[in-house]
């Protein structure tokens, strides 16, 4: 099964964001011609490509919080290390507040 990285979801969400304006200007021209008919097909077509682009980039969104941030894991890592003893034994023990 092929697995949709962040970068390629965002090139689909582009290319829908394309064909949403080109959808747009050409039903600017039917409707500058009076053909109403067509001025609705392509408005409907328009905003499902534009509901498609918001999926795509809703979904790209859902995939990059499912990850852990790359922080948490330097962080990790940088504890276990021996600077984490350094900078443990440099912060000393904290006082009571009064």
């Amino acid at each position: 099964m092929h697995r949709f990285d962040r970068k390629s979801l965002e090139e689909v969400a582009e290319i829908l964001a394309g064909l949403f304006y080109a959808f747009m200007a050409v039903t600017l021209l039917a409707v500058l011609t009076a053909s109403p008919g067509t001025a609705l097909g392509l408005l409907i077509v328009g905003c499902c490509a534009h509901v498609a682009r918001v999926g795509v980039e809703g979904w790209a969104l859902i995939r990059e919080m499912d990850r852990p941030p790359v922080e948490d894991s330097l962080r990790r890592a940088e504890a276990s290390g021996p600077a984490a003893r350094v900078l443990r034994r440099s912060r000393g023990k904290k006082r009571a507040r009064v």
